[in-house]
């Protein structure tokens, strides 16, 4: 004998009494019965004049605390690894979920999290950290760098809405695209930036490569940088910054850029002298600027003829366009190149 320990609402609670069939009874809204209620059945019977009774207690389900109790399943190997199943796959989905909790506080370029968060320097880098509910909702920044012993994530560019201590976020696993290295700045000059202690150790590695400021100090400026010490990570950037970083400052490198030629060889060097040389003028003239080289050729070659207006006046190749003119002086004090005019 026996009775079910649960039964959900509008279903039938099976019983049954010594060896007799199972019976039931209809654990309906309309016979009395709640959900999330307690009940017990008490039954009573007299053989051969002998009376007894016995109860049983059991608790009636509503379709909400089933809904809860398996939202609030453990998922785990041991239990759910049928191939193909929901928990399987709910499992290979929270895979790429590193970690999660509400944030203790924020700044424009950055996020606390809650106390429990990795306490590792740098552990969160190049992971991708969204904010999923509270104030900042919907916001997903790139983390630039990882504070361990404060929780602070410093993040790739500004938030939109900066979060605070309502702000619930999750951090996803990521690998930069077309990086070669992000992280906070320590230092800058003029025309130097001295890059995160997790920076390549290699002389000149970056050469080449881009560097952009994005948040701090200093931020959308891109400079190329020109020179590399792997032992201070102190990056040389040209032209010079326009506002110099400081230890605000959150960059990225790139690798992409202009094209840096540290030397050549002798039949390189000879080569190019020939090209330049060797050019026909009629393919630069049309945009040669005053100060070129083309332009001084020109004026060496070319038909210079005094227009009666105090100009002698410069022609292209073709000897009919007119590609300058210069005011005709007895002034040795002058520039002649400063005086052309209408060249480009």
């Amino acid at each position: 004998m026996g009775c079910q320990s649960s039964v959900d609402i509008g279903k039938n609670l099976v019983f049954s009494i010594c060896t007799h069939d199972p019976d039931t009874g209809a654990c309906t809204a309309a016979n009395g019965f709640e959900a999330g209620k307690s009940y017990n059945i008490y039954i009573q019977a007299t053989v051969d004049g002998t009376t007894g009774a016995i109860s049983y207690g059991f608790t009636v389900d509503g379709p909400s605390i089933v809904a809860d109790a398996v939202w609030d399943e453990v998922l785990t190997g041991a239990t759910h690894n049928v191939a193909t199943s929901a928990g399987r796959r709910l499992r290979a989905m929270s895979a790429v979920s590193i970690a999660d909790g509400t944030a203790t506080a924020g700044t424009v370029n950055s996020i606390t999290l809650e106390a429990g968060s990795s306490a590792i320097d740098n552990i969160y880098n190049e992971n991708l950290v969204a904010i999923i509910a509270g104030t900042g909702a919907g916001q997903c920044r790139m983390i630039a760098e990882y504070i361990g012993s404060t929780r602070e994530a410093i993040v790739d560019r500004l938030w939109t809405t900066t979060p605070n201590s309502t702000s619930e976020y999750q951090i996803m696993a990521f690998s930069g695209i077309l990086l070669t290295d992000h992280g906070l700045a320590r230092a800058g000059t003029a025309d130097t930036i001295t890059l995160a202690t997790t920076a390549s150790t290699v002389d000149g590695a970056y050469i080449g490569s881009m560097v952009v400021l994005t948040t701090g100090i200093g931020p959308g400026q891109a400079r190329l940088i020109t020179a590399y010490v792997g032992s201070t990570r102190v990056a040389t950037v040209s032209p010079a910054w326009t506002t110099v970083p400081d230890t605000t400052t959150v960059y990225k490198i790139i690798p992409v850029g202009r094209a840096i030629m540290d030397s050549a060889s002798a039949a390189a060097s000879i080569a190019v002298a020939d090209a330049v040389f060797a050019r026909d003028m009629d393919q630069v003239e049309a945009t040669a600027p005053k100060h070129s080289l083309a332009t001084a050729v020109l004026k060496s070659v070319s038909r210079v003829v005094d227009d009666g207006l105090g100009h002698i006046v410069i022609y292209r190749t073709d000897g009919v366009t007119e590609h300058a003119s210069q005011v005709i002086t007895v002034d040795a004090t002058l520039s002649p190149i400063d005086e052309i005019a209408g060249a480009i």
